[in-house]
Parts: structure tokens; sequence; C-alpha cells
């Protein structure tokens, strides 16, 4: 299948979508790969919402909150291609943007081709993970700090540290995540013709900016968090 030459001829794809962009086939495939990600991780977070339910709640309650994960669970199935969708868009705006300020000539949607074709490999890493969170066991989940995003990420190798800071800086960086940057690199250099150098600088400031972006979003959280308690 040719969507997934990102995996074994790359170089062959870039050149596919120098001549006829197209993002729409491995949007299919990360979409339906999201939608088996939220059904097999269902009975995991079941598992820890019921492990969340305070002692001595009624057991009409417990249904309730049940009920209300259940239905959710489907109103994520039908939004998570919509999330998808603005994500790449953003994440392409940004992409596009940085490289037009570097001189480079290149489409919108050639940049958004490529990522959403690099973006197979991040599917896959999720898809992973949940296969390393079943072989390790459901009922060895207590809470949701216990489910790692991503098996092959430092936060899972070293251990997840307790300030969520860290925990989502280590998260960031895995193996599969350096794979895809390096896709995206040098499929930038091939459809923009900048130099390698030039294009790693561009997809690092690009990756920079998400992940201050996301470092920042759970320092409030945490704040949120902290005062609550």
């Amino acid at each position: 299948m040719k969507a997934l030459e990102v995996f074994f001829d790359p170089f062959n794809l870039f050149g596919r979508l120098n001549a006829r962009p197209n993002w729409l086939i491995p949007f299919l495939i990360v979409a339906l790969a999201g939608v088996v990600s939220i059904f097999l991780m269902s009975p995991v977070v079941m598992h820890v919402a019921v492990q969340q339910i305070p002692e001595g709640a009624s057991a009409e309650t417990q249904e309730q909150m049940l009920s209300m994960f259940k239905v959710w669970r489907y109103y994520g199935i039908l939004i998570s291609p919509l999330l998808l969708i603005i994500r790449w868009s953003i994440s392409a705006f940004l992409l596009f943007s940085v490289s037009v300020l570097f001189g480079a000539d290149i489409t919108y949607r050639k940049v958004l081709s490529l990522l959403a074709n690099a973006s197979i490999i991040i599917a896959l890493d999720n898809l992973l993970s949940i296969g390393v969170l079943y072989l390790r066991g459901v009922d060895t989940i207590k809470s949701m700090e216990d489910i790692q995003s991503t098996v092959l990420s430092l936060n899972h190798i070293f251990g997840s540290p307790g300030h969520p800071v860290m925990r989502v800086f280590l998260e960031s960086i895995n193996v599969l995540t350096v794979w895809y940057m390096i896709v995206l690199v040098l499929g930038m250099a091939s459809l923009t013709k900048v130099s390698k150098k030039q294009s790693a600088v561009i997809v690092g400031l690009v990756w920079a900016m998400q992940t201050m972006f996301v470092i920042g979003l759970a320092m409030i959280f945490s704040h949120v968090g902290s005062v609550a308690a």
C-alpha cells in the first residue's frame, strides 16, 4: 500500500507528494487507528474510573458515572476525526509559515500531505503502547498517571517524574517521535529543496513551539489542580 511507504521507502513517498500531494488516505488510516485506540482504551479507562469512585457512593451514583463515561466514549469516537483535522491544520500551518520565513518554496497542501503521511508513525506508536498496556494487565493500572501514552518514551523508560512539566517533556521524546521528526526533516528538505540542516531547524522550531504549548497547558492544569485541592 502506497500510504505505508513512510515506513519502507520514504524518498519515493516524497517524490509522489511533490508531484501529487495527498493527505486524504493517511487521514483515513490515522483516523481509523484513532477510533480503534479509543475502543481498546475504553476498558482501561473504565477500570481507572471505577477506582476513582468515592467509597460509600451509592450503586445508583456509580451506575450514573459509568453511563456518562460510556456516552463520552461515543462522543470521542465521533469528534476524534475532527480534532485530528484541526490538529493537523494548525501543525501544517506552523510548519508552512516557518518554512516560508526560511525562504522555502512549498505549498501548504504539500506540507499538510507530508505531515499526514508522517503521522502514521505516531498512530503506530499509540497502538503499540496500548498493546503493552494489555500485556502488563489492566488490573495493574491504578490511576491515569499509570497510563503511558507511548511505551517508547523517556517517561516510560526512566519512570514517570512527579512534576507534570517534566512528565510532558519526557513523554514528548521517544523513538518513534524521533523517527517521525526525521521523516519530516527529510521530507521538507526534499519538497522545498532547502538543505537538511535548514529543514532540521524548521522542524525543530515547530516541535519546540508545540511542546512548549503542551507544557504550558500542563502547568495551568497542575496549578488549577493544586488550588482545587
